[in-house]
């Protein structure tokens, strides 16, 4: 079991070490003594202090002492409040011997009585001294009432000194005491902790992670081997007059393996590895989050050699000037960018960080010297997957009918992260029905249900069924005859999340590029549903909402982005993700009425092709129809059957 340690009194001892020492590296001792032991994963000061230790508490505890105090400087221990109806009775019965009003409220000093005071609340001195009017008390007449009405003395601040002295005087010896402890720990944290960094250490092997447990990865294992091999076997490279890179940058959609690689750099290492999250650098205080940073890299420093690993350091690293943020924020960068590369030579430091957005990164960061090197991992192809499903079923029984290559095949686009949650979902299913293997519809309803949600068993009449199984009768037919390079993997009638149904195609190997043919016949097989129900029941429904979403999203793709279309090559994008198209004002109206009307053309062509593949195979369309009503689901192979059989 990992073995928990305070990271100051590590690297204090550390450091009383190396003063005894010159010459060598202060951590090879402590590196040999650990290595034969478990991991020790060592936590910043940042953790839970007891109750009597948490300033907040000693605060609290101040200000109420401190109000106590003032209470019982001021005599008010015999004081009593009244109810405004009981304190005018009173007045009129003649109780007690002086009043004073105050705006809200009012303090009688009761007769024959040593110092008892009576207090009551006023809706105001005008309502009250009408009130006393109406009970027949006049206030001007001195012998209505032997009462005397005097106006309210003024504050002694004299008096209050004395409890004002002790209240800030406490706190301030609080905020001595606590300054003084945490430098005596050897942080930087500053008051409370603020500014102390919340990364995490670990030193020591990992057995359970390391490069052999990343697949699908090869080339972006073998440029952070490099790293690993300079910190183990520093002298074979220097000899050579080259430099380890001062940070590594891993950029790569979600799921790809970011942190799951940095996982194995810290496992295979064996040097002191601190980890922590961007965001965990921001704090409402102005310059915690600089603070931060130099504490992190002050710890790393005395731990040298070692790697700071810096999971979605966008959030930390935004380019300066494009968008609305703090100065704290501005800070935070800018310390981060001084300690990487600045005046002071932080040698035997690696920092690593991880993005799925490079493109907001700041500039000066992606400079060659703090990031030398970028390593980009992508969504792994099929033989990446096969490798990535070899890692995860290692610990869970299969079926003699699972072929792993036909499912890295039908997995198509699946990240390692997608991969691996899809093999837990079929280990659920498997244990939730009481079985002892895996089986292949396990396999498939994990897919199904990861890509398109739970299946569920709502009614429907006998009409929808009919409309749904002719639009995805359609969406197959026209998608085997036009399709390039996939093939149908799965038709279904089952409702699934939105859907009603759904046609599932695999392609028939991993293609980065697009042709111009391949884009068009996609769009024509997603037209084919809405073709379908005009075609057969002369009306159309909403169910093709999405095909016509995506299809004009194709469409538009091919004549804004990739130069397919009349316009010419000529790129009308904004960005990746959005065609705006229509926002940009370098761009003339013509240009812009010239790029819909080929959007509109390319659609309705695809979609009269799409028309007359289904008045040509009509009869299959039927046949198709007919299993589904039967089946409710085709496999591919069946399908495939069908279309070619006479």
């Amino acid at each position: 079991m990992a073995k928990k340690l305070d990271i100051k009194k590590v690297l204090n001892k550390n450091n009383k070490k190396s003063a005894t020492k010159s010459g060598g590296n202060f951590f090879s001792k402590s590196q040999a003594k650990f290595k034969k032991n478990a991991p020790i994963i060592v936590k910043n000061s940042g953790q839970s202090a007891p109750w009597y230790k948490n300033p907040t508490v000693w605060i609290l505890g101040i200000v109420l002492a401190g109000v106590v105090l003032i209470k019982v400087l001021s005599g008010d221990s015999n004081n009593t409040v009244k109810d405004y109806g009981e304190f005018l009775r009173g007045i009129k019965d003649g109780k007690y011997e002086t009043v004073q009003v105050y705006d809200f409220s009012v303090e009688a000093k009761v007769k024959d009585q040593n110092n008892q005071t009576v207090t009551s609340g006023i809706p105001s001195k005008s309502v009250f001294f009408q009130n006393l009017r109406d009970a027949g008390i006049n206030v001007e007449d001195k012998n209505t009432t032997p009462i005397k009405f005097i106006e309210p003395a003024a504050v002694d601040f004299a008096s209050l000194i004395p409890s004002v002295v002790i209240i800030f005087g406490a706190i301030f010896l609080l905020i001595y005491f606590l300054s003084k402890q945490g430098a005596a720990g050897g942080g930087s944290s500053g008051i409370f902790g603020m500014g102390e960094s919340k990364a995490r250490m670990v030193f020591g092997k990992k057995q359970d992670i390391g490069f052999d447990s990343v697949a699908g990865v090869d080339e972006s294992k073998e440029e952070l081997k490099e790293v690993v091999d300079f910190l183990k076997n520093p002298t074979k490279y220097t000899r050579m007059g080259a430099r380890i890179p001062k940070g590594v940058l891993l950029v790569g959609e979600p799921g790809t393996g970011k942190t799951l690689l940095a996982r194995a750099v810290s496992g295979e290492a064996g040097v002191p590895f601190f980890f922590v999250a961007g965001s965990e650098f921001e704090e409402l205080l102005v310059g915690a989050g600089a603070a931060r940073v130099r504490d992190l890299f002050s710890k790393a420093k005395k731990a040298a050699p070692s790697i700071i690993f810096i999971d979605e350091i966008d959030a930390m690293a935004r380019k300066r000037g494009t968008v609305i943020q703090s100065t704290a924020t501005e800070q935070t960068l800018n310390q981060i960018l001084v300690e990487m590369d600045g005046f002071d030579n932080n040698t035997g430091i690696i920092v690593l960080a991880a993005t799925n957005r490079p493109d907001v990164l700041d500039p000066a960061i992606l400079r060659p010297g703090r990031f030398d090197r970028r390593v980009t991992l992508e969504i792994p192809d099929k033989d990446a997957r096969r490798q990535i499903l070899d890692v995860h079923v290692k610990n869970k029984p299969l079926s003699s009918d699972i072929d792993l290559e036909v499912i890295a095949k039908r997995t198509a686009g699946f990240s390692g992260a997608d991969l691996e949650n899809m093999l837990n979902e079929a280990a659920i299913m498997t244990a939730k029905a009481g079985r002892n293997e895996i089986t292949r519809a396990d396999i498939e309803e994990s897919v199904a249900k990861i890509t398109m949600g739970p299946a569920k068993r709502r009614v429907a009449t006998e009409k929808d069924r009919k409309i749904t199984a002719y639009h995805e009768a359609g969406h197959a037919i026209v998608g085997f005859i036009t399709g390039v390079d996939r093939d149908v993997h799965r038709i279904t009638i089952v409702p699934r999340g939105m859907a009603g149904g759904y046609t599932e195609y695999i392609p028939q190997e991993d293609n980065k590029l697009l042709s111009e043919e391949k884009l068009l016949s996609s769009i024509t097989s997603m037209l084919a549903g809405n073709a379908t129900e005009r075609l057969i029941f002369s009306a159309t429904t909403t169910g093709a909402s999405d095909d016509f979403q995506k299809a004009t999203k194709f469409a538009r793709y091919l004549v804004t982005k990739y130069g397919m279309g009349d316009i010419g090559p000529m790129v009308l994008s904004d960005s990746e993700d959005e065609m705006n198209y229509g926002t940009r004002q370098e761009f003339s109206n013509k240009t812009l009425e010239i790029v819909d009307a080929n959007i509109q053309r390319i659609l309705n062509e695809c979609y009269e092709k799409a028309t007359e593949v289904l008045k040509r195979y009509r009869n299959k369309l039927d046949t198709v129809v007919q299993v589904l009503f039967e089946k409710e689901t085709i496999e591919g192979d069946e399908f495939k059957a069908i279309m070619l059989a006479d």
